[in-house]
């Protein structure tokens, strides 16, 4: 712990993996870990193409239900409404695939940094000059 000014304190500790920081005057810890500037470009680049292949497979979804919807509410079946069928729900289940391997690559990434994240060995860490940041 270190005095910041007028009684006020600022407690940092750490612990494995990753650093724990708690801060004065609230009652949540915090997981720091250390990543470079690439491996978080890669982290965003992997969340906005899950997120891409997802939102496209369910729109694919969504144009399959409509075009199953005609073969529930007449009897006669158009071969153009199957086809459109089947090319939807192939596209969909593709997006939901490429969107799962993108999401296992994330987390592939994400526990790489997490076991090369370890604590460093020595007193916590402490910020002796840092102002008051409350209001």
């Amino acid at each position: 712990m270190a005095e910041i000014g007028e009684g006020k304190q600022l407690s940092i500790s750490i612990s494995s993996p990753g650093s724990l920081y708690t801060p004065a005057y609230t009652e949540r810890t915090v997981k720091i870990y250390g990543i470079t500037e690439a491996e978080f470009d890669q982290l965003s680049l992997l969340n906005s193409g899950t997120l891409l292949f997802f939102a496209i497979g369910g729109s694919f979804v969504g144009l399959m239900a409509e075009g199953l919807y005609p073969w529930l509410v007449s009897a006669s079946i158009e071969r153009a409404a199957v086809i459109y069928t089947i090319v939807c729900g192939v596209v969909a289940a593709g997006c939901f695939g490429l969107g799962a391997v993108l999401l296992q690559m994330k987390r592939s990434l994400t526990a790489k940094i997490k076991t090369g994240s370890r604590p460093l060995a020595g007193p916590p860490l402490t910020t002796a000059s840092a102002p008051d940041q409350r209001p």
